[in-house]
């Protein structure tokens, strides 16, 4: 049986094993790609994914997926939101605890935005939230499936880690249910499995 191939539209690690585990079974071919597309400066996570995806499928014309995602912290007005990639490629997470220096309020979450481009160019959309506070200081744990720095300084609500220090297992199993709105890895999966495309 010939497989499908799917490719991310991304070299991140720690994106491509969460597609990996969300696709597992379902007779994908997974191949990471990383294209020299311009990332806009847009005002909201879900923009700048759909400009990508497009722009993406221009290049290979084939189905794809691009995986974007924000920090969000409400004391700091919403920074850096739609620009934590910008954000953390200049500051380090040291820096961001600088800025929450006499903030009470830790509160923060994390957003995902997942698009996935079918064949015929039609685009599909996944989004989640995961809800947490700041650390007050950088874990020095690393994660194989973390997708960038903040995993050191972002906690999971009803957990004490980071979630650079929970194993995946935990995560699934005790953390998630009462951090995360649903996940964009398994909103995906359920569509391909029952895509008729």
């Amino acid at each position: 049986m010939t497989k499908k191939v799917i490719t991310l539209v991304s070299t991140n690690t720690g994106k491509l094993k969460s597609l990996e585990r969300a696709l597992d079974g379902l007779g994908y071919k997974i191949q990471a790609k990383n294209l020299d597309i311009i990332e806009p400066q847009y005002n909201e996570i879900e923009a700048i994914a759909i400009f990508k995806a497009q722009e993406a499928f221009k290049i290979l014309k084939r189905p794809l997926i691009v995986n974007d995602g924000g920090l969000v912290i409400p004391a700091l007005n919403g920074f850096p939101g739609p620009y934590t990639k910008y954000i953390t490629n200049t500051l380090t997470c040291e820096n961001i605890l600088s800025l929450m220096k006499g903030c009470k309020n830790r509160k923060c979450f994390l957003v995902q935005c997942l698009i996935y481009v079918d064949q015929t160019g039609k685009l599909h959309k996944f989004q989640d939230k995961v809800l947490g506070t700041i650390a007050k200081k950088v874990s020095k744990q690393s994660n194989p499936r973390a997708w960038g720095t903040l995993w050191n300084i972002f906690i999971p609500k009803s957990s004490t880690k980071t979630l650079a220090e929970i194993p995946v297992e935990e995560y699934h199993k005790t953390i998630r249910p009462k951090a995360q709105t649903n996940s964009v890895w398994e909103d995906l999966r359920n569509f391909l499995a029952h895509s008729t495309k």
